[in-house]
């Protein structure tokens, strides 16, 4: 997918704290419908949300809620998210959703919460045209209540190595496509993708879009 995806080194991040990091295997309700391959379970993944843009379409109507991003939840009351999806936002544009699952139902057993964006803190040296140090750091007007579906991600420590043995999960709402004819999914996708050293990150990403003189070091 084309999606920037939230990721979860489950396996391989060190506990930071205690209550980050959780993974529901089989997810918090097995009563429900089996999801279909590529899917998530109903709170697997309790530290992915999505990064809502408030639009106005009618004046006379509540603003609507467009997807515009993935997100993971870092603590209670701060998410991490791409920088690049933020184009020309600012905050009082955005809300941040945890716990979603089905975009299109409301019958999950629990429910989602919402937060409104307060301030984003850009990476100072982010480049938009290579998608270097592509990040940013959302700080919400109050913190989520945590919930079996609702928790924060564990962050690694300084200087942390993996080997190519390990496998981290990628997990979102994310395109099937580039452009206008990709669709966003409806249910919480997930991806299981190998680590690879930089050296080899960066010739992969030498033959995307960002061209032959990517440089992962800048």
């Amino acid at each position: 997918t084309t999606e920037i995806y939230t990721l979860s080194l489950h396996d391989a991040l060190p506990i930071s704290r205690p209550g980050c990091g959780l993974r529901n295997g089989n997810g918090v309700r097995n009563d429900l419908q089996r999801p279909a391959v590529g899917e998530a379970e109903f709170g697997e993944w309790p530290h992915v949300c999505a990064l809502l843009r408030l639009e106005v379409l009618d004046r006379q109507d509540e603003p609507a809620k467009i997807y515009e991003c993935g997100a993971s939840l870092l603590d209670d009351g701060v998410v991490l998210t791409a920088a690049h999806c933020l184009k020309q936002l600012v905050a009082g544009d955005l809300l941040v959703r945890c716990g979603e699952w089905d975009t299109q139902g409301e019958d999950e057993p629990l429910a989602y919460q919402e937060r409104s964006v307060e301030e984003i803190v850009r990476h100072p040296d982010f480049r938009a045209s290579e998608h270097h140090n592509n990040f940013a750091l959302l700080f919400l007007d109050r913190e989520f209540e945590r919930s079996a579906h609702i928790s924060p991600t564990c962050l690694p420590g300084p200087c942390t190595t993996y080997d190519s043995s390990q496998n981290c999960v990628a997990g979102g709402f994310g395109k099937d496509d580039f452009g206008d004819e990709g669709r966003y999914a409806t249910v919480q996708k997930e991806v299981v993708v190998p680590l690879v050293d930089s050296a080899t990150c960066q010739d992969l990403m030498r033959r995307t879009r960002l061209g032959q003189y990517f440089n992962r070091s800048e």
